[in-house]
């Protein structure tokens, strides 16, 4: 781990980056979230064991006294790296980036912290995001919006998240292989009010997008999640037959096939609106 000698001063954010792998948009990563107006942050890399000259990159490169380094000996996986940025937090809020992913708003952090300084109930609070071609997503803004989803699906993008961390030790599931930003939130619920905002912030990755690419193999987590959290949210009957349907659906239908992508646009219908940008 690198530290500054210099940097005494506790940041206000400590913004989680574990990265494996992906050196060129690490790159670009990094460099959004340097480039907010809001400054008093610490930006936490953590990679995971990285064989393409990621580790030379952050030694040589990477001059921020905001930044701190991590780099596992060996590969640990996604959460436990998630885990290690946390143990390395120090600041009153987290905030979470993707090494996939960029922040398209100089002002999200700011725009983030006013919120949580005005709502001080507010626990996690996440934005509307957009992908490479401009498709925008917006999902629901009010705590009770949000219940109602809650055990549906995860109305937060994680790249997006800004979340309390005072008076709690948060932490991934290491147990959960898919789907621990969910049930993270799942908890998080349960001290304090849920939100996100309407603006548009972060700009995802889809070509690597695990959510996507595993999603089959993540319904029998999510079915388990919602068993776990069933007295904490409503509407955990339907979600539950939701998601058992979805288990028997993708045993018949061909995911990406035509009756899929139809079922997707229900999908979005019910739970988001999405917009060309």
């Amino acid at each position: 781990m690198k530290r500054d000698e210099d940097m005494s001063k506790t940041p206000v954010i400590s913004i989680v980056l574990p990265t494996y792998n992906r050196i060129d948009s690490l790159r670009v990563a990094i460099d959004s979230v340097l480039h907010q107006s809001y400054e008093d942050f610490q930006l936490i890399v953590v990679n995971d064991a990285s064989s393409d000259g990621t580790r030379a990159f952050l030694d040589s490169d990477i001059k921020d006294k905001r930044v701190v380094l991590i780099h596992n000996p060996q590969n640990l996986g996604l959460q436990k790296s998630l885990n290690k940025g946390l143990e390395a937090a120090s600041g009153e809020f987290i905030a979470r980036i993707d090494d996939d992913d960029r922040w398209i708003d100089s002002d999200k952090l700011k725009k983030q912290l006013d919120y949580m300084r005005q709502n001080t109930d507010c626990i996690l609070l996440g934005t509307a995001y957009q992908d490479e071609s401009g498709q925008v997503t917006h999902n629901p803004l009010s705590d009770g919006e949000l219940r109602k989803q809650m055990l549906f699906r995860c109305p937060f993008r994680h790249s997006s998240i800004l979340f309390r961390a005072s008076g709690e030790e948060w932490r991934y599931d290491e147990q959960l292989k898919y789907s621990e930003d969910w049930e993270l939130w799942l908890r998080m619920g349960q001290k304090g009010s849920l939100a996100n905002l309407d603006d548009v912030t972060v700009e995802i990755a889809t070509e690597n997008n695990a959510t996507q690419k595993f999603f089959t193999k993540q319904i029998p987590i999510n079915i388990e999640l919602i068993k776990k959290h069933r007295s904490n949210y409503p509407n955990s009957a339907k979600a539950l037959l939701y998601h058992k349907f979805l288990l028997l659906f993708f045993k018949v239908v061909p995911l990406d096939g035509i009756i899929h992508r139809f079922f997707q646009k229900v999908f979005s219908l019910v739970f988001l609106k999405s917009k060309s940008s």
